[in-house]
């Protein structure tokens, strides 16, 4: 059972990536069309001219996590903007405020038409009274030389001060958004991640500890750097200083289920891992908020098994594979967890064999994808309401397509786990994956069928990919 310790606890540490990949649910219609408005009118502080809505950056799928959860804290607009200004500057508007330091960029335009309206005036010929062709013949040779001088130093200064507005404008532009914050986001992503050899990731980690401490002396209330922070102290074994960071957040949003079970994993490590009464109250708070949520589903598990409630853990366990990757070697070992508790508390097993179903899939896709004869693609069938994770699931490539995929429950790695028989609607995805990997991104491609009905489930079925994933 050690693999399955180690691979739960990994699962718990991770919780935030699973939590990311959920679509977003919104209390209200106003919080959804506000959500809209605002990732539309605010700027991505490390892409080119693209706003949080149409960015793939990670800093703006961050930034769109963070508005989401203020929306939900009760957050208005003008305070979610400042919030943005005020971490990363007036970059991250696309109308910057009229401001002593943004006057430069609001006036430059019209300074340089009144720059191009006097090098009209100064260079506007002057015409001799009389014969003008005369007296051009006349003027002497060094009245000539001076006019052209004079020209030539109106044409530089001209060019000069065009040149020095556009970039005065530009760097004041560029220096409005905040390099330390962007610096320490990217840091954060790096160490959570784990980029860095074992002696490296210590040190990185008191380097990012330091760079948010120093942060939030200046900025006390920034709740995302307040959540990375805690997550820092509590991955180092600060227990104490990382219990009062997630007191901040779970009184402040009260109703972000990831804030609560990490809070309560923190206070079950700091106990000797002892589920306390408290510890257990905003776990079982965490899943009134969110059924499927990682922390709070492998805690509950890994404690049932540990004081041997077999039953338990099993319920708690079969409800987090629903809500992981499947395919991976955590979802594999939290499987095993499941037979081994089976076996241990004498539990018989809900595989339901006579259940199983087989389709054929045909799959076809949009030029616009541009997809390649070696691009991946995932074709699975899922649940068409309840648990999003798959029933079945191919992995396969553009150029191998042409024979159709054949879903099939009976071999599936997750036979077994879910009951089929208590699902009556289903749908098959077929997914252009560009990073190969089974969770769906940004900038993926997909197409999903009309659903699909236990008692009319076709053999053979088409789907076509011609839908790319906003966000």
């Amino acid at each position: 059972m050690r693999r399955l310790a180690v691979c739960l606890m990994w699962v718990l540490c991770c919780s935030a990536v699973y939590a990311s990949i959920d679509a977003y649910e919104f209390q209200n219609d106003e919080q959804r069309h506000l959500y809209q408005k605002l990732t539309e009118e605010l700027r991505c502080p490390k892409c080119q001219n693209q706003n949080l809505a149409d960015s793939d950056s990670q800093i703006a799928a961050d930034l769109r996590k963070e508005l989401y959860q203020q929306l939900l804290s009760g957050k208005s607009e003008g305070e979610i903007v400042d919030f943005m200004r005020d971490r990363y500057g007036d970059f991250v508007l696309y109308k910057p405020r009229i401001q002593w330091n943004t006057l430069l960029l609001w006036l430059s335009p019209l300074v340089l038409v009144l720059i191009v309206l006097l090098r009209l005036v100064l260079a506007k010929p002057r015409v001799a009274t009389g014969n003008s062709a005369a007296a051009v013949v006349a003027q002497s040779a060094s009245a000539i030389n001076k006019q052209l001088i004079h020209g030539r130093w109106i044409n530089g200064i001209s060019l000069l001060a065009l040149l020095a507005i556009a970039a005065g404008s530009l760097l004041i532009y560029r220096q409005m958004g905040s390099v330390r914050a962007l610096q320490i986001t990217d840091l954060g992503r790096a160490v959570f991640s784990q980029q860095f050899t074992d002696d490296e990731q210590v040190r990185q980690q008191w380097l990012l500890l330091g760079e948010l401490d120093a942060w939030l002396a200046d900025h006390p209330n920034d709740e995302g750097f307040i959540y990375m922070r805690a997550r820092l102290l509590s991955m180092a074994g600060e227990w104490d200083r990382a219990i009062n960071d997630y007191q901040h957040l779970v009184t402040n949003f009260p109703d972000q289920d990831n804030f609560l079970a990490e809070y309560a994993q923190t206070l079950f490590l700091k106990n000797n891992r002892e589920l306390t009464d408290d510890t257990r109250a905003f776990l079982n708070s965490a899943l009134a908020l969110n059924p499927h949520n990682v922390t709070a589903l492998g805690l509950l598990g890994m404690y049932a098994f540990e004081q041997k409630d077999y039953r338990a853990a099993v319920e708690k366990w079969e409800r987090l594979l629903q809500s992981i990757p499947q395919g991976t070697p955590q979802a594999a070992a939290i499987a095993d967890g499941v037979a081994r508790a089976r076996e241990l508390g004498g539990l018989q097993s809900t595989a339901l064999v006579a259940t199983d179903l087989q389709l054929r899939v045909h799959v076809s896709i949009d030029a616009a994808a541009g997809a390649k004869p070696d691009s991946v693609v995932f074709v699975l069938l899922r649940a068409k309401n309840g648990p999003r994770m798959p029933l079945a699931v191919v992995k396969t490539t553009v150029a191998a397509l042409a024979d159709g995929v054949v879903l099939d429950t009976a071999t599936s790695p997750m036979k077994g786990q879910i009951d089929l028989s208590a699902i009556n609607t289903f749908e098959v995805v077929a997914r252009l994956s560009q990073s190969g990997q089974p969770v769906p991104t940004v900038g993926d491609w997909e197409g999903i069928s009309e659903p699909l009905q236990r008692n009319a489930l076709p053999a053979e079925l088409r789907v076509i990919i011609a839908q790319k994933i906003p966000q």
